[in-house]
């Protein structure tokens, strides 16, 4: 019973940690989009690349932790455009906000940069991950063979 207690500690442990991280990217997001910052252009880019892409890999993580990666693809798929729309509206709302900011579709495309390179990492890794899992099972499967066969 101790160990059984000690690995649903240990797992809702990381799910806790992962949506605190997640609320508190979220809350820091709409914190600074009210917020009557001006950035350099080109550093602005970099932030909103940033932004996204630590919002769609926490979002990731959460996901897999939570569900498995066995929908993995599908899910990314969707992070792609709910994340592409949450970008667009987010940009577009700050034309009608009082912080005196414009609305760019430069902006917007750098979030979708951000989504699509956390997407595309992700997806690199699982489906490395998954060729690793089949290799391994056909050189076992191929040492049963040849142990069968000298018999």
């Amino acid at each position: 019973l101790n160990w059984c207690f000690h690995h649903l500690k240990e797992y809702m442990t990381k799910k806790i940690i992962l949506l605190t991280l997640l609320v508190i990217t979220i809350i820091s997001g709409v914190v600074l989009e009210m917020l009557p910052i001006h950035i350099h252009d080109g550093l602005d880019k970099v932030c909103h690349f940033m932004a996204f892409a630590i919002f769609s890999g926490l979002l990731t993580l959460c996901y897999v932790e939570f569900f498995g990666a066995k929908l993995i693809n599908r899910f990314l798929v969707y992070l792609l455009i709910i994340g592409g729309v949450v970008a667009c509206f987010s940009e577009l709302l700050q034309n009608f906000r009082p912080i005196k900011r414009d609305c760019s579709a430069l902006d917007w495309l750098f979030d979708i940069l951000a989504i699509g390179f956390v997407g595309m990492i992700t997806y690199l890794y699982y489906s490395q991950k998954e060729k690793i899992e089949v290799r391994d099972d056909f050189e076992f499967s191929k040492q049963d063979f040849e142990t069968t066969r000298t018999d």
